[in-house]
Formats: C-alpha cells, sequence, structure tokens
C-alpha cells in the first residue's frame, strides 16, 4: 500500500520530535559528563541485559561490523563505562559488562525513561494505547525481519 509522501514526512519528523524530547527529559544525551551517542545508549543497553556480552551480541543490535562495534566498546571503555575481558567461552573473543557506576547509573535513567514513557503515553485510552502498541510491534517486528 503506497502512503502519501507529505504524511510519511510528517510522521518521520514526528518520531524525531518525540525522542529530541523523551532525551532532553531523560537526560539521555550525557552520563554524568561524558556525551553519549544513541550507539552508545543502544550498546549499554545491551551489556546491561546481557551478562558478558559479546561484540557479536551489540553487532546484532546496533546492526554493525564487527569492527564498529569494538569501536564503540573501546570509547566506552575509555569513557570508564564499561569492562572488557577476555571471554571464559573462547580466548579469541572479549565479553564486556558494565562498571559499578554504569549499572547504578543506568537503572537511574531506566527509571526516568519509564517515567516519561509514561506521560508521554498518558494521552491515550487504555485502549488507544494498546492499538498503539499491537500496530508498533507489527511494524517493528515486519520491517526487522
Amino acid at each position: 500500500m503506497a502512503h502519501p509522501t507529505k504524511e510519511l514526512q510528517e510522521l518521520l519528523e514526528g518520531f524525531h520530535s518525540l525522542k529530541r524530547a523523551l532525551e532532553v527529559k531523560s537526560g539521555t544525551c550525557m552520563f554524568g559528563d561524558y556525551a553519549i551517542t544513541n550507539a552508545q545508549w543502544l550498546a549499554l543497553d545491551v551489556i546491561g541485559r546481557t551478562e558478558n556480552a559479546s561484540i557479536k551480541d551489540i553487532c546484532s543490535v546496533l546492526g554493525v561490523t564487527s569492527s564498529a562495534a569494538t569501536q564503540v566498546v573501546n570509547d566506552l571503555v575509555a569513557a570508564g563505562l564499561v569492562q572488557k575481558r577476555p571471554s571464559a567461552k573462547d580466548a579469541r573473543a572479549v565479553a564486556v559488562s558494565l562498571s559499578p557506576k554504569t549499572k547504578k547509573v543506568l537503572a537511574q535513567f531506566r527509571t526516568g525513561m519509564l517515567q516519561n514513557m509514561s506521560k508521554l503515553f498518558s494521552v491515550l485510552t487504555k485502549e488507544e494505547f494498546e492499538t498503539y502498541r499491537a500496530l508498533h510491534t507489527k511494524l517493528v517486528t515486519s520491517f526487522t525481519k
């Protein structure tokens, strides 16, 4: 089904506006004094959810090469946000984990982000939210296959 370009452009602009508003309200662009890129936030999320995340884990979420994922991890290591050590399963690979400070700050960030998401969706009725969630899931699932 073809959609008019103007309406698609409005949706795209709306996505960007919501993302910026959530970042500003949650302080997602900063980690203490360190500015975080979107790729770094995604990597931190993967590392936080996965004990001893691998570069391959990060590659799959970011949709980038192992070289690019390694660069993101190296930048996070340099900032003191993650720790890297040889993998227990494969000596050629590395295991990446959050630093203790990062675990604490990331937990606070998630709490703030969930509060802001709750405010964002508070304008919808329960039925509207369920419809939005179902449509969102359909789009994400169909586009990421």
